[in-house]
């Protein structure tokens, strides 16, 4: 999995955690209140909220399994073709490189 894709699956979960984080709070704090129509908020932003946690819980595990299956595909493709991954390595080095002396030029 790419860096820029970890990264922001990372933002997502973390801004998914402080929305349920406030949606809990905000649950606990108007517990106090007896209006039948507050109650009824209250009882669908729980609902709401337990579907978001399940469903952050999901995404994480298949996340992690996805992770772990391309890893295991990357390290199978190096060890039967080592020398096809060596040079591709050694040639998006070389390009990199060169991006980079471009780069500086300028």
């Amino acid at each position: 999995m790419s860096a820029s894709v970890q990264g922001n699956s990372e933002k997502l979960k973390d801004d998914l955690r402080t929305a349920a984080d406030d949606s809990q709070e905000l649950v606990r704090e108007t517990s106090v209140q007896a209006n039948a129509r507050i109650q009824q908020a209250r009882e669908r932003a729980q609902d709401a909220l337990q579907r978001v946690r399940s469903r952050l819980s999901e995404f994480e595990s298949q996340t992690a399994r996805r992770a772990q299956e391309v890893r295991g595909a990357t390290e199978d493709y190096v060890r039967e073709n080592p020398w096809q991954s060596v040079l591709a390595a050694a040639g998006i080095g070389l390009a990199l490189g060169i991006v980079v002396s471009l780069g500086r030029r300028r």
